[in-house]
C-alpha cells in the first residue's frame, strides 16, 4: 500500500548504504520516509549510562517510519539505520495531509500499521516483563506511575 503513493509534489528519493544513519533520536524533521529498497532498523539508546543500543525494529520494502516525529511536531525519539543499502521516498508533512484527504484508504492503512505496531510492543513488553521475573505489584506501580504523566 505505501509503495503506492503518487503525489507528484512527493517523488524525492534519498539513498543511504548500508551501515548509514539516517536521522538520530533527537533530530528534528518534518518527514516520514517509506522503504522503497533495503531495510532499515529502529534502535534506542538505552538511559543506564552505557552506550548499549536495542533494536526496537527491523523494517523492510514498504515498510513506513519516522511518522511520529512528523506527526507530533517532536524530535525523533529513536535512530533510523540503514542495515542495507537503502532506498527512502520522502513523505513531508504538508503532503501527507494532502494524500490523507486524498486517499482514505491509506489513511486506513496508516491507522492500522499504527494500532498493529503498538499491538506488536505491548506484546513484546508482557514477555520481557515474565522472562525477567519482575513483581506484577511493582509493573502496576510502574505503570500506574506512568499513566498519571
Amino acid at each position: 500500500m505505501f509503495e503506492q503513493i503518487t503525489d507528484k509534489s512527493n517523488r524525492i528519493i534519498r539513498k543511504y548504504k548500508k551501515g548509514s544513519t539516517v536521522f538520530n533520536e533527537g533530530d528534528s524533521t518534518q518527514e516520514m520516509f517509506i522503504i522503497k529498497k533495503g531495510e532499515v532498523s529502529i534502535e534506542k539508546k538505552l538511559d543506564d549510562g552505557t552506550d548499549d543500543i536495542i533494536q526496537l525494529t527491523l523494517l523492510k520494502k514498504g515498510n513506513f517510519f519516522g511518522e511520529m516525529s512528523m506527526i507530533e511536531g517532536l524530535p525523533r525519539s529513536a535512530r533510523a539505520r540503514a542495515t542495507t543499502d537503502l532506498e527512502l521516498q520522502t513523505v513531508h508533512s504538508g503532503s501527507f495531509l494532502v494524500i490523507l484527504q486524498r486517499d482514505p484508504t491509506f489513511a486506513f492503512e496508516v491507522i492500522n500499521t499504527l494500532s498493529s505496531r503498538i499491538r506488536r510492543m505491548n506484546e513484546n513488553l508482557v514477555n520481557v516483563m515474565k522472562e525477567s521475573n519482575i513483581d506484577n505489584n511493582r509493573v502496576n506501580s510502574i505503570f500506574a506511575k506512568l499513566n498519571k504523566e
